[in-house]
């Protein structure tokens, strides 16, 4: 190798350097998980990340005893200003197949909600209220599984 092409190669390498430095990786969120544990009522959310949307999943265990859903809300709150909603996830709730309330829980549920909403949610609460008063909350906890 020449040494013209030595020095050549030497620069090239000399200004891709910075560049490789200060790149940073593309923040991945397939894949993401986060989890809600409710004292009351009793229960566990588990939420994912998949390409196209977020899947929530869940049950309580207590604490519903109306099978009419329009009595209920089911809120992701600004965990700063409750006021705030985020996403309301009633509809969800109330059907077109509705979830079941049973033996003062409910029945298991999942749903597919489109977009990329983890990210945005993580340290907010999931807040439920019946009739207008606040029922149960708690707080939304993101594991990453991505930068």
């Amino acid at each position: 190798m020449s040494p013209k092409n030595s020095v050549l190669i030497f620069f090239f390498l000399a200004l891709l350097l910075p560049l490789s430095l200060v790149a940073k990786p593309v923040a991945r969120v397939n894949g993401d998980v986060a989890y809600s544990s409710f004292t009351t009522p009793n229960g566990y959310i588990q939420y994912s990340e998949q390409l196209t949307k977020t899947t929530i999943v869940g049950k309580w265990n207590d604490g519903f005893t109306d099978p009419n859903w329009a009595n209920y809300k089911i809120l992701i709150v600004n965990t700063a200003t409750p006021s705030t909603v985020l996403y309301d996830l009633t509809p969800l709730f109330a059907g077109p197949k509705p979830v079941l309330i049973q033996n003062g829980g409910t029945a298991g549920w999942r749903f597919d909600i489109t977009g990329h909403l983890l990210r945005q949610w993580n340290k907010q609460t999931m807040l439920i209220k019946y009739k207008g008063n606040p029922l149960g909350s708690a707080l939304i906890n993101g594991l990453w599984v991505g930068a």
